[in-house]
């Protein structure tokens, strides 16, 4: 079997890329960068502790999805909270 040395580059629909990155010595998995719009947003790679690959966010846009998800879940107990009562 035959290895490929360049970069695949995959394009979504919604400006987002995703670029194959070049493997560490012994690694079994893949891992891509993903681009929106020419700028990095973060990481798709495997995690053992999930059995999967997961996107892991940049540092510099990780507090606001944190935030994002933070308000839904308020949003959601919120809403969960006033159906029980």
């Amino acid at each position: 079997m035959k290895y490929i040395d360049t970069y695949q580059v995959f394009e979504s629909k919604s400006n987002l890329s995703f670029t194959k990155q070049p493997r560490k010595k012994d690694a079994k998995t893949d891992v891509y960068n993903v681009s929106k719009s020419g700028t990095l947003i973060g990481q798709v790679k495997w995690s053992s502790r999930f059995r999967g690959y997961l996107f892991t966010p940049t540092a510099d846009c990780e507090s606001e999805i944190k935030d994002f998800v933070k308000d839904i879940m308020s949003e959601y107990r919120a809403a969960k909270k006033k159906s029980k009562d």
